[in-house]
């Protein structure tokens, strides 16, 4: 190396936007492969995913809020995995904060939902709502879900595991309820 003009530092696309602009001019980087090179995934923090409702079989929105360490690419990606038995087939985009896109599509397979339509994102607190996500049938703790932020190419740039998981509970007891037979008298065969 000559100079610092000929100092070249092997950054892999999907990490490179976090430093363009920052240490390097826009521009300047270059994705250049290097087997021996990789990048280690940011932690996000205060990570939590809340359905609005906390009956069992019922179906509504959930909110995921996250705090992202990187800059989500365009083209990027937010992916969120539910514990089992949430019923995820008709989940879909509801609403979002923090997050820079204009026509955002859920894509619910199995219990991972991945968001598209992300434009470059900055790092920082999001929420994302989902509407159409159905609790499990049974009562008790859920697993616990996972999100993470990805690539185009599925490169994860940031991500948690672990994130606590609710507890489902019933509907309630009902009330004002009445059961009467239809006649009083004993040994009376009738309706109730």
């Amino acid at each position: 190396i000559t100079s610092l003009n000929d100092l070249r530092i092997l950054i892999p696309a999907s990490f490179g936007m976090q430093w363009s602009g920052l240490m390097f001019p826009d521009g300047q980087i270059a994705d250049v492969s290097d087997s021996n090179f990789s990048v280690i995934p940011a932690t996000i923090t205060t990570a939590s995913v809340a359905p609005a409702s906390l009956v069992a079989g019922i179906s509504g929105n959930a909110t995921a809020g996250f705090t992202t360490q990187n800059t989500i690419p365009a083209s990027g990606k937010i992916v969120i995995t539910f514990p089992a038995n949430f019923n995820l087939a008709s989940a879909a985009y509801s609403s979002s904060t923090g997050i820079n896109g204009t026509t955002f599509i859920a894509t619910p397979v199995g219990q991972v939902v991945t968001i598209t339509g992300i434009t470059s994102t900055t790092a920082g607190a999001k929420t994302l709502v989902l509407s159409g996500v159905k609790n499990p049938d049974a009562t008790g703790t859920t697993g616990t879900y996972s999100i993470a932020t990805k690539t185009l190419a599925d490169a994860t740039i940031d991500s948690v595991s672990g994130v606590t998981g609710n507890t489902i509970a019933n509907g309630g007891s009902l009330t004002s309820t009445n059961v009467q037979p239809a006649s009083l008298f004993a040994a009376a065969v009738g309706n109730v």
